[in-house]
């Protein structure tokens, strides 16, 4: 399937797309979507903007003015990538140009990203305690272009191995929610119980 057909399949036409690329770039939360989140929550607008500047102050709310797509959702390939890589040469007297770290790793593979004019790092995490060093979140077109992607890699010759797996499916739902939050029940009992009795 390609990105095209996904599309199709959601029922998307060139409006949505662009709706959608508006939301991620930036939705103001104007005055009126402020009062009904308010509403909803019975606080004043004012608290509820002064708590939304608080929590982006605190950078749990990383994009107040943007929306969350669910990539599964409209990309057709969506990775969890696992990278052994080798950070000093395995043979003595090979000649290949090893990266000396992390940040040249991640400039390596933004660069070989230019190179195929493609861009499908979402994310990019360094492991411990495991023989793999390298998780990356990849969304793609199709799985060519992650296969010219990953090519791309290996050929630079300090790619050790690479092994990828896919959110699963069952019955049209995806066992995949990158969006939650800690729910609010349960707050007064787990949170606000054990202050009480330090006043």
């Amino acid at each position: 399937m390609t990105l095209w057909k996904k599309i199709i399949e959601e029922k998307l036409d060139e409006i949505d797309l662009k709706i959608l690329n508006l939301l991620i770039t930036g939705r103001e939360l104007t005055d009126e979507e402020i009062k009904e989140m308010a509403k909803k929550l019975g606080i004043y607008p004012n608290k509820l903007k002064d708590r939304i500047a608080i929590l982006r102050g605190k950078r749990i709310l990383l994009k107040t003015n943007s929306a969350l797509v669910d990539p599964v959702k409209l990309w057709d390939v969506y990775l969890i990538v696992f990278i052994k890589a080798h950070l000093s040469p395995p043979v003595v007297g090979v000649e290949i140009d090893y990266p000396r770290g992390w940040t040249e790793i991640i400039d390596r593979m933004n660069k070989a990203q230019k190179k195929l004019r493609i861009d499908i790092v979402r994310q990019a995490y360094t492991l411990q305690g495991t023989e793999w060093d390298l998780l990356l979140i990849i969304t793609a077109q199709d799985l060519r272009e992650y296969q010219e992607f990953a090519e791309n890699l290996i050929k630079q010759g300090w790619v050790e191995k690479m092994w990828s797996f896919r959110p699963l499916e069952l019955k049209s739902k995806w066992f995949f929610d990158p969006t939650k939050a800690p729910p609010a029940t349960g707050y007064e009992k787990n949170v606000k119980r054990p202050f009480r009795y330090l006043k």
